[in-house]
């Protein structure tokens, strides 16, 4: 799939996307929280940062970072507590 495609295709679906929104008064929705979400469910799944990171597309882990963060019980988990 060419880049254009891949644009394209992501326009349309924000576009889509704000319009169910808009007619259901649902506020503070994007695709960006829906990729947050999923990176989130993921890590709490347990699936591996480096896997996370393949999902989400991030080039980096300091940018896959800002997007997960660890619950109370799983650090409470890693310590042994």
């Amino acid at each position: 799939m060419a880049i254009d495609n891949i644009t394209n295709e992501s326009t349309g679906s924000r576009k889509a996307l704000r319009q169910t929104c808009s007619r259901i008064a649902l506020e503070g929705v994007s695709l960006h929280s829906f990729r947050r979400t999923a990176a989130q469910d993921a890590v709490d799944r347990g699936l591996p940062l480096h896997v996370v990171q393949a999902l989400t597309g991030h080039k980096s882990m300091g940018s896959l970072g800002g997007y997960v963060q660890p619950s109370d019980s799983q650090v409470l988990a890693a310590i042994g507590a």
